[in-house]
C-alpha cells in the first residue's frame, strides 16, 4: 500500500532493484500489482556499495569508538579520511548474519556469520549463554561454547 501512495508516477518500463529471498518469493506479486519489472542484484555487493556511498557522502556521520573513555567521550564524531576508511568490518543482521571484511570499494570477503537471524540469534543467545544484550558478546560466547 505504501508504494502505491508514494510512487504515483510509475511507468510500465520502470524497474525495482531488489535483493534477498523475498525478491524471488514475491516477484510475481510485485510485478503484477505494481506493473513494473524486478532486477535482482547480489545482496552483499549491494550492501557494500551502499555503505561505501554513505561513507563517502556523509562525512559528518562517522565516529570512532574509544572503549576506555567515559560517557559521551566514548564516541568521537569526526570525518574519516578517505585513506583511513579501509579495511573495516561490516555486520549485516537480517534473516541471517554476515560479517564482512571490506578492503576497498570493490574488494570484500565474508569472514563470519550465522544462518540464524538477528532477533532469533539474540533471543536464543540470551537464553543459552551468559551474554544478555550485546551482539558481539553473544556471538563470541556462542563461538567459544560451540567451537569445542
Amino acid at each position: 500500500m505504501f508504494i502505491f501512495q508514494v510512487w504515483t508516477d510509475r511507468q510500465p518500463g520502470d524497474v525495482i532493484h531488489c535483493t534477498g529471498g523475498g525478491s524471488y518469493k514475491y516477484s510475481e506479486i510485485i510485478m503484477k500489482e505494481l506493473g513494473v519489472r524486478l532486477q535482482r542484484t547480489d545482496e552483499m555487493r549491494s550492501l557494500i556499495f551502499g555503505v561505501n556511498f554513505l561513507l563517502s557522502t556523509n562525512v559528518d556521520e562517522s565516529f570512532t569508538y574509544h572503549h576506555d573513555a567515559i560517557g559521551r567521550n566514548k564516541f568521537q564524531y569526526r570525518p574519516i579520511a578517505a585513506d583511513l576508511i579501509y579495511p573495516f568490518l561490516l555486520v549485516n543482521i537480517g534473516t541471517g548474519i554476515s560479517i564482512l571484511k571490506v578492503d576497498s570499494p570493490t574488494s570484500y570477503e565474508r569472514v563470519g556469520g550465522s544462518s540464524m537471524g538477528g532477533g532469533t540469534f539474540m533471543g536464543l543467545g540470551s537464553l543459552l549463554t551468559p551474554a544478555q544484550s550485546e551482539f558481539f558478546i553473544c556471538y563470541k560466547t556462542f563461538l567459544n561454547i560451540y567451537a569445542m
